[in-house]
């Protein structure tokens, strides 16, 4: 038990009362009869409820192990909804593939869920383009977690990395990772920002360029970052380097300088 103390400490981070953004629509109410994982909890009219926007450790399935620290995850969606109230808003996207209900939810004392989970450092921001509405909130909520180093991100599992020294182990996996640009590329099939003296073998991000417009809307110029320190998230695959494609502009965070 000892080793997991200092996770449990930080869950004692602050849970605040907040308006949700305008763009998310009334979806319901309900009450929370049991926390299944970090992400997702059965009301108790049988509604399965995947939270959207985030994404908390994978809790195992059959012979899949579970992530690490996928428990101290779901013990703290239970601290803060066992049991409560809730009202469900809609980001767009109303059912996910499995068929639970996707909702932002909000406790009767006006604490946003997602927003909760996220400053306690209990679950990373995950957006998909069917549930964008809200996502710089929630950004900002995780944002304090992780200059904290609260819950998740003081584990190894979760903890950003470093485009310079991604490791094997990397690929495969949902990643935060931190870098300078070094080239802003434009090839005919894709956008290619460059983290590494060799593009072709070092981390890359990429993105379509008929992407390019919904970044450049957000405030976002890629083709403009070299030199630049920034964060991108998303699955890294192996594409001759470790690389993570870019589809949405909450993908790309450009740091201050």
């Amino acid at each position: 038990m000892r080793r997991f103390l200092p996770f449990i400490l930080l869950l004692a981070a602050p849970v605040l009362a907040e308006d949700l953004p305008m763009e998310l629509k009334p979806a319901g109410e309900g009450v929370v009869a049991e926390v299944i994982s970090g992400d997702t909890l059965r009301l108790a009219d049988g509604r399965e409820v995947r939270l959207a926007g985030v994404e908390a450790p994978w809790p195992g399935l059959g012979d899949a192990p579970a992530g690490p620290l996928a428990d101290e995850a779901r013990a703290a969606l239970a601290e803060l909804a066992a049991g409560r109230a809730v009202a469900l808003f809609s980001a767009g996207q109303e059912l996910d593939r499995h068929g639970r209900t996707l909702a932002h939810l909000r406790r009767d004392d006006g604490v946003w869920l997602q927003a909760g989970l996220l400053r306690r450092g209990w679950a990373r921001v995950r957006v998909w383009p069917e549930t964008r509405a809200g996502a710089g909130l929630l950004l900002a909520a995780e944002g304090e977690a992780k200059v904290a180093g609260r819950g998740l991100w003081a584990h190894p599992s979760y903890a950003v990395r470093d485009a310079a020294a991604l490791a094997e182990g990397d690929v495969g996996a949902v990643q935060v990772v931190r870098g300078t640009v070094r080239r802003a590329l434009r090839l005919d099939d894709r956008i290619v920002l460059g983290f590494g003296p060799d593009w072709r073998t070092d981390f890359t991000a990429e993105l379509a360029p008929g992407d390019l417009r919904a970044f450049r809307k957000a405030g976002l110029d890629p083709l403009a970052l070299k030199g630049r320190v920034v964060e991108v998230r998303g699955w890294v695959e192996s594409r001759d380097g470790p690389c993570i494609r870019l589809t949405l502009p909450e993908q790309l965070t450009v740091l201050p300088e």
